[in-house]
């Protein structure tokens, strides 16, 4: 696979490198509808949707998956479960799997379960944070050299990973979304609308939690970005930038002394743009295979343009 290729280039890293993973999707009545109202940790909340969640989480640690926590996340439905970590290859096959195990597990309640990036107006999409570990990068809470090179190397080559993390059209209605979701090419320590914030994850030692994904990428392809991303910033020794712990909704770049940020891609085209024009990440994969993703996508996007939605007949349909 291309991730085994990849892994296999920067064998040094991907073999002390895993992740652990927070998975989030929304579960849906028959009807289309959230099946519940709850919120955040909203641990009170009793019904098929709670019911379905520990079922797959039941199911997966009979498959011999460690699952650290399954709760309630912030919008109506919504639901997250966090995979323990594991290796690259590991990580991308239990990614999978577990979107599999939820699937049945929701249909035999009578539910759908989505993995679609943001499903609703109004409502907070679904993330595929990572939370990556690699010995020696971060000691005691605190970034090492190589830990600040690794870092610098997954933002240098943030918005061609974008096309790999964030692959669809519906993605990019997630990005720029909200205070929690990432929309610059930034990293903090508190900042959860930081592309990547150096954080704890069940008690571990710090991770370093990419956020710019979410549960429609291709795993393989994204984690093979991942490595090759840092891999040429710990070969280049790359510098990074100060963290942004600003809001970065109200933080204007342009008036900034200290630090500058670029934007994440507002739309696939852009995105697939800064994939092409990735040396690294190019490199990095098969031609062909990225002709075919890339061709693809394009095509995808095309067609979404061409379509006309509701709110444009809404919005114009007695207007023009």
């Amino acid at each position: 696979t291309a991730l085994e290729a990849v892994a296999a280039t920067v064998a040094d890293l991907a073999e002390r490198w895993s992740a652990g993973v927070e998975l989030e999707f929304y579960l849906l009545t028959a009807d289309e509808l959230p099946v519940d109202r709850g919120g955040y940790f909203d641990d009170i909340v009793e019904g098929p949707g709670t019911a379905t969640v520990r079922e797959a989480a039941d199911r997966l640690r009979a498959c011999g998956l460690e699952i650290d926590a399954c709760h309630h996340e912030a919008g109506p439905g919504q639901y997250e479960l966090d995979l323990a970590a594991l290796p690259p290859v590991p990580l991308a096959d239990a990614l999978v799997f577990a979107k599999q195990v939820v699937k049945e597990a929701a249909a035999a309640a009578g539910l759908r379960a989505t993995f679609m990036p943001r499903p609703f107006d109004g409502e907070p999409g679904s993330g595929l944070h990572l939370h990556q570990h690699v010995d020696g990068l971060v000691v005691d809470g605190n970034l090492e050299d190589d830990g600040r090179a690794f870092i610098a190397g997954q933002l240098a080559h943030a918005r061609g990973l974008s096309a790999l993390a964030a692959p669809t059209v519906n993605s990019y209605k997630r990005l720029h979304s909200g205070p929690e979701a990432p929309g610059a090419v930034v990293w903090a320590h508190k900042n959860r609308a930081a592309l990547i914030r150096l954080s704890s994850f069940r008690g571990r030692e710090a991770s370093i939690e990419y956020r710019g994904a979410d549960p429609s990428a291709n795993p393989y392809l994204l984690i093979a970005g991942l490595l090759a991303s840092a891999a040429h910033g710990l070969e280049a020794d790359l510098e990074l930038p100060p963290p942004l712990e600003e809001d970065v909704g109200t933080f204007d770049p342009a008036g900034a002394d200290a630090i500058r940020y670029e934007p994440l891609p507002r739309d696939l085209d852009d995105a697939l743009d800064a994939l092409l024009a990735d040396d690294v990440l190019a490199d990095a994969f098969d031609r062909q295979l990225m002709s075919r993703l890339v061709d693809g996508r394009r095509a995808e996007a095309e067609e979404y343009r061409a379509h006309v939605t509701r709110w444009e007949v809404a919005r114009y349909r007695d207007e023009a």
